[in-house]
């Protein structure tokens, strides 16, 4: 079995072209509430944020537009040539550096950012001693009041994505879909074309209440979550309309909570999904639960 940055590797390089996933589809939407959950989280301009697993650094460089210090680092090459080649456009912002690394073992000194902002390894690493040195590392490079905002994925993404998209209904994707429900296993059926050829994706737990900061020793922790809208952001005041629901604490989504980072406790992190406000309904057959 190739490991898992292979794979992931493989599947940006020939299968996927995340550079314009964020201006397609779903994406201006998560695009845009993305950019208003880091407003909320990060701290003030110009903090040092490390943007971990951050692709070709759509959100990296419209934080240093906005006067952070960023550092983009993703394990994709074509990812970090396609940020290098933005980074050389006189007109675009600049990065204070750009970096081909791993979430696990990140190249960068012990409490040095302001915060770490993590895209894609929570989900890209199915195995969970990977997300746990992955949230070490974050730990170790944020100052002792540093800020670590981390995004995943709820493990109903995938049946949402393929009841709107009509592959429900092919057997191996709906065994898929099951299995990954249960489990939060994604192992792609040979009939599914994604960038997702393996991955984890989190169930809800207890804990947290919404839209407020987890204290963990020398880091706060705020989780976020991209979700599905078929419309483009703003459109009818659908975007304001998830801020009212986020402002009433009403979370949708999942939590995920892991333990034994480096003896600290357990580290929560609060995942939300955005849905649209159509009403999707499954007939009975279409059950996925234990």
């Amino acid at each position: 079995m190739r490991p898992i940055e292979d794979d992931v590797i493989h599947s940006y390089t020939h299968e996927f072209d995340e550079s314009k996933r964020l201006s397609t589809g779903i994406g201006p939407l998560e695009s845009a509430r993305t950019k208003e959950l880091l407003l909320r989280f990060l701290p003030a301009s110009p903090a040092v944020v490390l943007d971990v697993g951050g692709a070709t650094g759509p959100y990296s460089f419209w934080l240093a537009s906005l006067g952070y210090r960023i550092h983009l680092l993703d394990i994709v090459p074509v990812h970090i040539a396609k940020a290098e080649s933005t980074q050389a456009n006189p007109d675009s912002p600049k990065l204070a550096g750009i970096h081909l690394g791993d979430a696990r073992e990140l190249p960068f000194s012990g409490a040095s950012a302001d915060a770490v902002s993590i895209h894609g390894p929570l989900y890209h690493l199915p195995d969970r001693g990977d997300r746990i040195r992955c949230l070490a590392e974050a730990k170790r490079v944020l100052k002792p009041t540093g800020r670590l905002l981390a995004f995943g994925i709820t493990r109903y993404a995938g049946l949402l994505y393929t009841i709107t998209k009509g592959s429900i209904f092919d057997p191996q994707t709906l065994t898929m879909i099951r299995s990954e429900v249960q489990t939060g296993r994604r192992l792609r059926s040979a009939g599914e074309r994604t960038c997702f050829k393996s991955a984890y994706f989190h169930l809800r737990g207890g804990g947290i209440p919404c839209g407020r900061h987890v204290r963990n020793p020398g880091a706060s922790v705020a989780g976020t979550g991209a979700g599905a809208e078929l419309e483009r952001p703003r459109k009818e005041g659908r975007l304001d309309g998830l801020g009212a629901i986020d402002r009433r604490r009403t979370c949708s989504g999942t939590q995920i909570r892991d333990r034994g980072l480096n003896g600290a406790g357990s580290v929560s992190i609060r995942l939300k999904l955005l849905a649209s406000n159509k009403s999707l309904k499954l007939t009975p057959e279409v059950r996925v639960g234990s």
